[in-house]
Order: structure tokens, then sequence, then C-alpha cells
């Protein structure tokens, strides 16, 4: 009996190539962030608001707190990716290390999702 991942058996030089691709892309990506130190969208404020009151309130309320409470906050963000950065928040409210778990969440699903296509029967000449 093999303790080893079914995953981890048949790993080609391809798969190692296409990793240390995604790697290198998301490092370059994350480089020039840090570089021009710009991360945030026009809605982000909004998710870390949501987050911190969750955090500190199990409140899901987009607004700032310290602000009259406006209807259109209450439902303006979904709160999956708020709860996501709350549980980073219990440690460290840095988002830069929100950023760092986001690219290792894409080349997680960018990685999966490219051996998903292959399981399917991907072939390059089609």
């Amino acid at each position: 009996m093999s303790l080893r991942h079914p995953m981890l058996r048949n790993i080609t030089r391809a798969d190692i190539r296409f990793f240390v691709g995604l790697l290198v892309v998301h490092t370059i990506f994350f480089v020039i962030a840090l570089y021009y130190k710009r991360i945030y969208n026009g809605d982000s404020h909004e998710y870390i608001y949501m987050a911190l009151n969750i955090r500190d309130h199990f409140d899901f309320y987009a607004g700032s707190p310290a602000m009259p409470r406006v209807e259109e906050y209450m439902t303006l963000r979904t709160p999956l990716y708020s709860m996501l950065m709350a549980f980073v928040y219990l440690f460290a409210v840095n988002n830069w290390v929100i950023l760092l778990f986001q690219n290792f969440i894409s080349i997680f699903n960018i990685y999966y999702m490219r051996d998903t296509i292959r399981k399917l029967g991907y072939s390059r000449k089609y």
C-alpha cells in the first residue's frame, strides 16, 4: 500500500514547467504590486469594512461602522470573500498577506483546472 498521493505519482516535466511558470507569473505581478503599492480596487474598502465588521461584531455590513448605517451596504457585497479576509484578519490586519493568499488560491485553481481538463481528455491536436 502506497502512502503517496495519487496526484504525485505521475508528475511529468511538463507539469513542473507549468507549475514553475505559474509561480513566476504570480511572483512578477506580486513584485509589481509591491513596487507600485497599488493593490486596491474601487470596492476594496467595502470588503475590508465587511471583513472587520465580521471579525469584530459578526456583522455583515459593508459600510464604515463610524458612519450612520445605510441600507445599501447591508446587501452590497457577498460575504464569502469578506469571511475569508476576516479569517486572515484574526492573525494580522495586513492586506499584503491577503494578496499573497489570493496568489496561492489562484495558483491552486489554475493548476487543478489544467489537471481536470487533461483528465477529461484534452489533446493538443484538437
